[in-house]
């Protein structure tokens, strides 16, 4: 077994970095210290300034208040950063949610593994397993003065890995706890970080209350004022936590870094440096796979329905992904040269090349999954699943919106092959802000199918004619798309008050003229482009009808599979693609609105306390969320007696509905607004995506049926 942390040089290591962490706690007080001293010294040598002495022969009234006043400021300004500094040791840490403990009359075998594993290892065996969604692994003690461990296990590793590839991962972890007093110190080390870190970027109560006031419409001005007066103060004092935080992590990220090769080569004595490499290969896949997972909870949730077994989920998106895929996320790993500054863990392929440059055969070898560790691990994970829905995602879950895993799977593989139809249909020549019209008439089965058949081949050369050059122009009409919200939001920081760079904002001068100016050639390029791509959404438009009215001839349904409920859902869609057609441009300005508000947003949850120290924040922010629910309250009545064409979990709801929910655009605050904003424009979007990915996928069909694909195939090939 490696020395590891029994080693006197990384013993040592440890020693001088605890040392600088304390140091850093030290500068924390001292700086408190500073300020009392400031304010004792101040009360001490000009007092003369509350007694008025040099004002006792001006007979003005004013002056002598003016000197009173010019001696108190400074005890108003020094408590004010004394209370912000002390604050957050008061302050406790902000818990999600709790994990859930593995019992071990439930779970004896993963139990007896795991201590067979500590006394390999020489650490104490843990006394508390506790597991969660994530793709991470991790053992810390329960107290400083404890030797007691604690294991967090993520199921998702559980799920996704080998029995052998699993055991590697917790002789590693466990091999951070290898030596009392490094453990001890270790431990300290970590807790100061975290603390560190939290006080610096973590907002409690009192912080998110300053942050708040002012958004609603009836706040008291007296009270906005003062609070605007400390919000510099508190800037200060926040700014200094987070020099000290910075500081906390380059000290320990240094340590933390070389004690995962010195635990890596544990784990390798254990399992083997195969399976040790093949582990650390998986946990990457396994972490990218967890992120697109996401994704396909925030489409779930739109129906709200979301998977019953989400270490499933990201197990199952791990092991389907494509091979071109996992060589390609792999080859992006191995070309990184060197770990970011605040990545705590070194590159994975660094890992696997220490591990390679000297190969250990290993002592144990467990064959089969390791979910075979667990009695029961689809209760388990099922259970930790709806815990993680409640209490670390804030969702309103019940039993009613959990829909077994597979059946979610399947359904995103049909999405994501309705996805290629349109993107091959598309030939990248559609933008939701200027989509082709395809409702302008009824959809009605073709009465001259001979005729329609040879339009469509027609028009279906056109677009493959010309697809190269319009895709070229779509792209660069989306851009400046993206280009006038960031010049929108550009406007606002100005209008609050906030320096811009011109360069990274690529304006003529970092003022509204600037932004005015940029905005000018903005819709100029816009306006030249929007004529140009017309003719091709006519195209477009008219290729879509055709090959739907080809659709619904009977010879053509038999030929395609094309059922009865699919005709239905297809009717169904129709209504909502035309009212799609009419909102989605019209939300091109209060999207930049939108954009604006959400920025200032985002301003003031990063740097809230500089941020909102212009007087003028609350107006503009206010003025901008108007606009926002002025317009949904139009866009309401488009959607007005329409249904929602695919299933929802609560059954047949309105458009209105799906897109407002119950209550509609809330006008609490610009934060609510926005908030819900983000949700209403993420769900007309993809609804409007996702009826063009249904119909993109029946057109597809029909022009491989009828031969209007192959046909242009070969006379592509013979040009």
């Amino acid at each position: 077994m490696p020395r590891g942390y029994t080693s006197f040089g990384h013993f040592f290591s440890l020693v001088l970095i605890s040392l600088g962490m304390l140091l850093l706690v030290a500068a924390f007080f001292s700086v408190i210290a500073a300020i009392c001293y400031a304010l004792y010294w101040h009360a001490q040598n000009n007092n003369w300034l509350a007694a008025g002495e040099h004002a006792s022969g001006l007979r003005s009234f004013r002056l002598k208040i003016a000197y009173v006043f010019v001696f108190i400021v400074p005890f108003i300004i020094g408590s004010i950063a004394i209370f912000f500094l002390i604050k957050p040791i008061f302050t406790r840490r902000r818990v999600h949610y709790e994990p859930l403990t593995l019992d071990r009359a439930q779970d004896p075998e993963l139990y007896a593994v795991l201590e067979e594993i500590a006394r390999r290892v020489k650490v104490p065996m843990p006394k508390r397993i506790e597991v969660d969604c994530d793709v991470s692994a991790s053992v810390m003690l329960s107290g400083f003065f404890s030797r007691g461990l604690v294991l967090h296990l993520g199921l998702p590793l559980i799920a996704g890995l080998s029995t052998n590839e699993f055991v590697g991962v917790l002789a590693h972890e466990l091999g951070h706890f290898r030596g009392r007093l490094g453990i001890r110190l270790r431990h300290l080390n970590g807790r100061l970080n975290r603390w560190f870190i939290r006080v610096a970027y973590e907002r409690d109560g009192f912080d998110e209350e300053m942050q708040s006031y002012g958004e609603g419409e009836d706040d008291n001005n007296i009270i906005w004022l003062l609070i605007l007066l400390t919000r510099p103060i508190v800037w200060a004092c926040r700014k200094i936590m987070v020099g000290l935080a910075y500081a906390s992590h380059y000290i320990s990220f240094i340590e933390n870094r070389q004690s995962e090769f010195k635990c890596d080569a544990v784990g390798a004595a254990v399992v083997g440096s195969s399976a040790m490499s093949s582990a650390l290969h998986k946990g990457a896949i396994l972490s990218f796979a967890q992120q697109h997972c996401y994704r396909d909870l925030a489409a779930a949730w739109r129906e709200q329905r979301l998977p019953d077994n989400f270490p499933q989920l990201v197990a199952t998106r791990a092991s389907e992904m494509p091979e071109a895929s996992r060589e390609a996320l792999l080859s992006v790993m191995a070309s990184q040269s060197q770990a970011r500054w605040h990545d705590t863990h070194p590159l994975t392929p660094k890992r696997v090349e220490a591990l390679e440059a000297k190969p250990i055969e290993g002592i144990f070898d467990f064959p089969g999954p390791a979910s075979q560790l667990l009695k029961n691990f689809k209760m388990v994970a099922c259970a930790v699943t709806i815990v993680y829905y409640r209490k670390g995602c804030g969702l309103n879950v019940d039993q009613s919106n959990l829909v077994a895993t597979d059946a979610l799977v399947e359904q995103h593989a049909v999405l994501f092959e309705e996805q290629g139809a349109l993107d091959r249909v598309g030939r990248k020549c559609i933008n939701l802000y200027l989509p082709p019209v395809l409702c302008a008439k009824p959809l009605a089965v073709s009465r001259q199918p001979k005729a329609d058949l040879a339009r469509l081949k027609e028009v279906h050369q056109k677009i493959d004619q010309h697809a190269k050059r319009f895709a070229n122009w779509f792209e660069a009409f989306s851009n400046q798309l993206d280009r006038q919200h960031d010049l929108a939001m550009a406007d606002a920081f100005l209008r609050i008050g906030v320096k811009l760079d011109k360069k990274k904002w690529k304006l003529p001068s970092a003022d509204r003229a600037g932004v005015g100016q940029a905005r000018t050639v903005t819709d100029s390029e816009i306006d030249s482009l929007r004529p140009r791509l017309q003719s091709m959404n006519a195209l477009q438009a008219e290729r879509i009808r055709l090959a739907l009215q080809l659709a619904l001839l009977p010879q053509v349904r038999q030929k395609i599979g094309l059922t009865d409920e699919d005709v239905s859902e297809l009717k169904r869609i129709w209504p909502v693609l035309r009212a799609c057609e009419s909102a989605c441009p019209s939300c091109i300005e209060v999207r930049q609105s939108h954009h604006a508000a959400a920025g200032i947003c985002r301003a003031v949850e990063e740097d809230g306390d500089r941020v909102e120290a212009f007087d003028n924040v609350a107006p503009v922010a206010r003025s901008l969320a108007r606009r926002v629910t002025d317009h949904f309250t139009s866009l309401e009545y488009d959607f007005d007696g329409l249904a929602y064409p695919f299933e929802h979990q609560a059954g047949t709801i309105s458009m209105k509905q799906f897109l407002f929910g119950a209550t509609g655009i809330s006008k609490v605050s610009v934060g609510s607004t926005v908030a819900q904003a983000d949700v209403t424009f993420d769900r007309l979007f993809n609804l409007y995506s996702r009826c063009l990915m249904r119909v993109a996928a029946i057109v597809e069909k029909v022009e491989k049926a009828t031969g209007v694909a192959a046909s242009h195939n070969k006379q592509r090939a013979a040009d």
